[in-house]
């Protein structure tokens, strides 16, 4: 009697031990899948409103989110920061023939690419890349040609193409497929070119390598921006 006791009392130590190994395990996963979502803010399903930014100037148009979430936080080790407001207004700025777009309040230096900017609305103050859109007069598809040489490389080659707007034709670089070491035509960005014939302008950006403007990796604003620019008619 007391022999299958004992092999009772080790069974039940023995199917304890399974259950709490099985508990910690599943605590750690979870735990782990909690730090390893992209971050958003609470309210991250609220639509986000799109707005139209006129350049009277230059003679174009494009759309951009009001607001998007800094992304910073897409990779966030800590779960703590979904109880920040991640949210951030995207700013645009004017300054003769250049167009400054970032997600972010663009503050009071400049260097270049580069604005400082709050992104929590704390005062606190943070580098982040800004789009430079460039807008150049070109008074033929001749001077079209000079100009991305110039521009991008003297064995650039290209294509136009209609784009999404009647009037105002996409150019897509093409390198020459020596690397970028040898190259006379660095490709390592996404560059984007609107050409107006009819307006005898060019404008060109590039978004960088990666994602500057969205709520996370899945939710990139970069491509619908630039493809709703158009030139005014």
């Amino acid at each position: 009697m007391k022999k299958r006791l004992k092999y009772l009392v080790v069974l039940l130590l023995l199917l304890l031990a399974v259950f709490l190994t099985m508990v910690v395990l599943t605590v750690c996963k979870y735990k782990n899948d909690i730090v390893n979502q992209p971050v958003t803010s609470s309210s991250a399903i609220e639509p986000i409103r799109w707005l139209t930014y006129t350049s009277q100037a230059n003679g174009f148009i494009f759309s951009y989110p009001e607001k998007s979430i800094y992304h910073s936080y897409w990779t966030y080790d800590s779960p703590e920061v979904s109880n920040l407001d991640t949210y951030i207004p995207t700013t645009v700025s004017e300054n003769d023939n250049i167009v400054y777009v970032r997600a972010g309040k663009i503050g009071f230096e400049q260097a270049d690419y580069e604005y400082k900017s709050d992104v929590n609305g704390d005062g606190s103050l943070n580098y982040g890349v800004a789009w430079r859109m460039d807008v150049r007069d070109v008074a033929s598809d001749a001077e079209l040609n000079r100009f991305i040489l110039h521009q991008f490389g003297s064995a650039c080659t290209y294509n136009i193409v209609q784009g999404a707007y009647k009037g105002t034709f996409d150019v897509s670089l093409i390198g020459d497929g020596k690397g970028i070491i040898n190259s006379d035509c660095v490709i390592n960005a996404a560059h984007h070119i609107k050409y107006s014939p009819a307006s005898h302008k060019v404008a060109f950006w590039h978004t960088g390598q990666e994602c500057q403007i969205g709520l996370n990796f899945d939710n990139c604003f970069d491509k619908r921006i630039s493809q709703s620019f158009r030139f005014s008619e």
